[in-house]
């Protein structure tokens, strides 16, 4: 097949899965942050593949579809929403849940954060409806309840691999029994506010909102100013601090009274610190 491949680094390996297989690659698509696909990038770039990073239209993306005689669309983590001829070209997306539930650009979040039961992966079609296109093939994965977003997605990713590889050795037979969705359940974008930690939360809450979001962060609040982190060492520790008061800090870690007893937050796990005017966009509290 002659495939327009869209994605990112995390599921490169489903861009190598393709050219191993003999498949010709038309174009690669990337989008967001250069640090997001500079790996993908670069795999294509050796083989001579262009690499467009651009916005893409509906016209733009059927024109190249048709110019370029593309069989099928394939997307794996790419970070926006395509439009084109849905009925020109086959086209597979790479969700990390068991469509029809789970719909939604965080879905992955709020499996890790709430959501077990849903995690999975499906291969469906792509349609003008985010996540409603007929679903192709799917798989379930066990995940444990304080699993991290990070291990979620790393079983995801090993996933997604397997069954690219089952599917692209047998198109025909998977994409023509293909079958609808029905009703499902869309979640929504995770806000700034439900990624903020308080030191009021038992250490448990902490500790699944930090898995929850993984690399991505949590925000912190650490002497009135906004970090975003994305591990934090809890412990239980009877004391008559101030809940959320920093006891000590040096050049390796706060050191933070929480209501049920300490936290550390080490400087190798502090992101970065938000400032003022970008807390005052997410919109959070002012001090």
């Amino acid at each position: 097949m002659k495939i327009a491949y869209f994605g990112d680094d995390f599921f490169k390996d489903c861009f190598d899965v393709i050219v191993r297989r003999g498949h010709v690659v038309a174009g690669v698509f990337v989008a967001g942050p250069s640090e997001y696909f500079k790996g993908l990038k670069g795999m294509a770039q050796r083989l001579g593949i262009k690499v467009h990073n651009r916005n893409i239209d509906h016209k733009w993306l059927s024109d190249f579809v048709r110019k370029n005689k593309v069989d099928c669309i394939i997307c794996a983590g790419y970070c926006k929403k395509i439009e084109f001829d849905f009925n020109a070209v086959s086209s597979v997306n790479i969700h990390p849940s068991l469509l029809p539930v789970g719909r939604g650009a965080d879905a992955a979040a709020w499996i890790s954060l709430l959501h077990q039961n849903a995690a999975g992966v499906t291969f469906h079609k792509i349609s003008e409806s985010l996540d409603e296109g007929d679903i192709i093939i799917q798989k379930r994965l066990n995940i444990d309840r304080l699993e991290s977003w990070d291990m979620y997605m790393l079983k995801a990713k090993l996933t997604a691999k397997e069954m690219l590889t089952s599917l692209l050795d047998n198109f025909p037979h998977y994409y023509r029994k293909a079958r609808r969705q029905g009703p499902g359940i869309e979640w929504p974008v995770l806000t700034a506010s439900e990624r903020v930690l308080s030191w009021v939360h038992s250490h448990e809450e902490i500790v699944t909102l930090i898995k929850g979001f993984g690399r991505w962060g949590v925000i912190a609040v650490i002497s009135k100013r906004y970090f975003l982190v994305n591990n934090i060492e809890v412990s239980r520790f009877e004391h008559h601090l101030p809940v959320g008061e920093v006891i000590t800090e040096d050049k390796f870690a706060f050191y933070i009274a929480t209501k049920e007893g300490v936290a550390i937050v080490r400087s190798q796990d502090i992101l970065r610190e938000i400032h003022p005017d970008e807390a005052t966009k997410l919109g959070l509290p002012e001090f």
